[in-house]
């Protein structure tokens, strides 16, 4: 990890923020998650991100890890765009935007998030950022229940 490798930097953090044969230091994983993101890594992005919206390791940041979620969503990680998503539709961090939002989900959709399609099956069944509609409210929450 002295090195710089990206995947071993976002390992040991895993290990410090869970103490697996360390002691468990979510500070010292959160300063080892920026390392690794600032290599462009969308995973340890993603992650950063997760500590920063939780407070995880240091102060809570939403400002920050929607930043974060942003990288790594432009990099096809599903997840961060997931996240990224509720952070628009929310306003955490980011100003709130349910079209904006639901983008994102969409976006998270397309990559098989399961939890996207239930968030685009609730909005298209009450209307939240779009237009309410039953058969793709039928649509989305089929394919997040096969």
């Amino acid at each position: 990890a002295k090195q710089g490798h990206w995947q071993a930097l976002c390992s040991l953090a895993g290990l410090y923020s869970e103490g697996l044969g360390v002691r468990k230091d979510e500070k010292k994983a959160r300063q080892i998650l920026k390392k690794a993101s600032e290599t462009g890594y969308a995973v340890a992005q993603r992650k950063l991100g997760e500590f920063l919206d939780l407070g995880k390791g240091g102060s809570r940041d939403l400002e920050a890890a929607a930043s974060w979620f942003l990288q790594a969503a432009q990099q096809d990680d599903s997840e961060a765009q997931f996240r990224l998503a509720w952070a628009y539709i929310f306003g955490k961090g980011v100003a709130k935007n349910e079209t904006q939002g639901l983008g994102w989900m969409q976006e998270a959709s397309s990559l098989g998030h399961a939890h996207a399609y239930g968030a685009l099956g609730e909005a298209f069944w009450k209307g939240r950022g779009v237009e309410k509609d039953a058969k793709q409210a039928r649509y989305w929450f089929e394919k997040a229940s096969s």
